[in-house]
């Protein structure tokens, strides 16, 4: 994430501190950098909107099976080169928050309350 913030920085995009900063000052529930938009008993729905880009990801509980899906949609230019140059490191990425998801105990865990957030 560091590396990632000193490059989008540049662009005038959102930088994970401003978002951290921005869950103390917004009314907005957030799990640390991302947007709460919909949490259930087996699937929380987290994201974030900004100039270049939407994205939304699920991560979803299945008997035996966790499934993590992510939807992007570019607004533009810097959008799609956005994409283009962070799709090779996505993998890593979910694989990285899905263990530390598990030392946190999840899925096992009760389920998330977004008003803790």
């Amino acid at each position: 994430m560091g590396v990632r913030d000193a490059v989008v920085a540049g662009f005038g995009l959102k930088t994970s501190r401003r978002l951290r900063k921005g869950s103390v000052t917004d009314e907005v529930a957030r799990i640390y950098i991302f947007r709460v938009y919909e949490i259930t008993r087996d699937e929380a729905i987290l994201g974030e909107d900004d100039k270049h880009l939407d994205f939304r990801f699920s991560i979803q509980r299945r008997p035996g099976d966790v499934v993590v899906t992510t939807v992007v949609h570019c607004h533009n230019l810097l959008g799609r080169a956005y994409l283009a140059v962070i799709t090779p490191f996505h993998r890593l990425v979910v694989k990285s928050i899905l263990r530390r998801a598990a030392r946190r105990g999840w899925p096992e865990s009760p389920p998330l309350d977004a008003g803790r957030c």
